[in-house]
């Protein structure tokens, strides 16, 4: 969560088994540090254990295969969690990569099976999902609706989560708010200064700001390096 990769690696050589959650933070350790492979097959170890386990890690394990620019591979993968009705994060995942191919009517479904859990108050209080709504409501482009969740999501803990302010972040950015996009990122990196998703949308943000091309590539030097 500090973005303290090094240490992280460290200390999950202590853990031997763990089953699913273990897999989860060898699996975001690995992406997060470039490791795409290991990711994915760390990813499909974990979710052999049941239906839980395929939801915690079925989503990390289609974003390795993204970044490796298997994109059709990850589609399918997300594909049969369509009708687990608790798979947010899949759910989010996969309307983002049906927007990303340029299949946007077809993302809809799964973008509203978040929506309709909140509408339904089968969404709780916790700020991971109210981000997950946010985040639906940005993909379908009801960004006033997009602010309000990510509002709620920071009242309920969100504005100590990188996820949750990343995600308002590319909104404000989008809606052509760098000026408070960079605030939001700054936030983040005061808890995560070397996450490289938060450095590569801080460069995104400077360049909007200012235009500030040494700035911007340093940044992006930084993210390439862990």
């Amino acid at each position: 969560a500090r973005s303290d990769y090094d240490h992280a690696a460290e200390a999950l050589k202590d853990v031997t088994g763990g089953g699913a959650d273990a897999a989860y933070l060898r699996t975001r350790l690995a992406l997060w540090t470039g490791r795409y492979a290991d990711a994915v097959s760390e990813a499909r170890k974990g979710a052999a254990a049941g239906a839980e386990a395929k939801r915690k890690l079925v989503p990390w394990q289609a974003e390795a295969l993204v970044r490796q620019g298997k994109t059709d591979e990850a589609i399918k993968l997300l594909e049969p969690l369509e009708s687990d009705d608790k798979a947010y994060r899949a759910h989010l995942m996969l309307g983002e990569l049906l927007v990303m191919t340029g299949k946007r009517r077809e993302a809809r479904a799964p973008l509203m099976n978040i929506i309709r859990a909140y509408n339904d108050d089968r969404i709780s209080d916790d700020p991971t999902e109210l981000t997950f709504v946010g985040q639906a409501a940005y993909l379908l482009r009801a960004y006033q609706d997009a602010n309000d969740a990510f509002n709620e999501a920071e009242k309920n803990g969100g504005d100590r989560r990188v996820e949750t302010l990343m995600a308002r972040a590319q909104l404000f950015l989008d809606k052509y708010n760098p000026g408070r996009a960079g605030d939001v990122v700054k936030e983040a990196l005061a808890m995560a200064p070397n996450d490289p998703r938060l450095l590569t949308l801080a460069a995104y943000v400077k360049l909007e700001q200012t235009m500030d091309f040494a700035a911007a590539e340093e940044l992006i030097e930084k993210a390439l390096a862990v």
